[in-house]
């Protein structure tokens, strides 16, 4: 009679323990979620900054070649100058294009990340609690069969 207690007793204390992994398991999933959202935060900042830096690059260049060919005594309205001008404008604005498609496809990489690891977390506590269902079911078939 004792034994078949404790085997009954057995079955609901790995069931117990089952859950509570299962549990550990999404608590895990949903702060490396956290972490992911935290890089995409710092991704979108870096990007900012590389967007503010590609400016300020731009601009001081600018300025550069505006210098020398004020001292060179070119008009800053000659055709040649114009066109220097749009096409470093136009190469300054793919350029930040390029540096903003980057960012906000790497955001949404991230962001994908930390939703699939938050699913696979709640998957994990749920699949934890279906083991420990069928582990009470057994622990209860074979109470049952030896009484």
């Amino acid at each position: 009679m004792v034994l078949p207690v404790l085997g009954l007793l057995g079955s609901f204390m790995q069931a117990r323990s089952q859950i509570a992994a299962g549990k550990q398991r999404e608590r895990d999933a949903k702060l490396d979620a956290i972490q992911i959202e935290l890089q995409k935060r710092q991704s979108g900042i870096i990007a900012q900054q590389n967007h503010n830096t590609r400016l300020a690059m731009a601009w001081d260049a600018q300025s550069a070649n505006n210098a020398f060919d004020a001292f060179r005594g070119v008009s800053a309205t000659s055709q040649s100058v114009k066109a220097y001008t749009e096409r470093n404008q136009r190469t300054v604005q793919t350029d930040i294009g390029r540096i903003l498609s980057d960012a906000t496809i790497k955001k949404i990489q991230l962001q994908t990340q930390a939703d699939r690891r938050r699913e696979e977390g709640r998957w994990a506590r749920k699949a934890a609690g279906m083991s420990a269902f069928s582990t009470m079911l057994g622990g209860i078939s074979n109470f049952h069969s030896v009484m």
